[in-house]
């Protein structure tokens, strides 16, 4: 697939590509299947926590219909897995991530301890 879902209207490239990974697991979402590989719904979820079941499904479905992550049925599970397209977000959310690192306000929870947890809950 190749974006048959976003049709955002703009002159800024950048703005496309927010309308992809735009929202608050995506990222999320895509960086876990990056890091671990395909995965089970169930253990997506756990490994996103404290994510809905309701919310997830709908962000894999986006992220689905956008060509940047693949389902597969091997029952009784589905695994998720990162598209080749999807691969390519990877230095993207790297550069999104060093900026914030750069920029970052006083008080902001450290990215190595969020990468570090999956109870949801933020770093001391």
């Amino acid at each position: 697939m190749s974006g048959k879902r976003t049709n955002i209207p703009t002159l800024c490239p950048a703005d496309y590509t927010l309308g992809i990974i735009g929202g608050k697991w995506k990222s999320t979402i895509i960086c876990k299947l990056h890091q671990h590989g395909p995965m089970r719904y169930n253990t997506l979820l756990r490994e996103v926590n404290p994510i809905s079941s309701r919310i997830l499904s709908k962000q894999l479905r986006e992220l689905e219909a956008d060509g940047i992550v693949s389902r597969s049925e091997e029952p009784p599970n589905v695994i998720y897995a990162i598209t080749e397209r999807g691969e390519t977000l990877g230095p993207v959310l790297e550069a999104l991530r060093n900026w914030a690192v750069a920029h970052h306000v006083p008080d902001m929870v450290r990215f190595e301890e969020c990468e570090n947890r999956n109870d949801g809950s933020p770093g001391e």
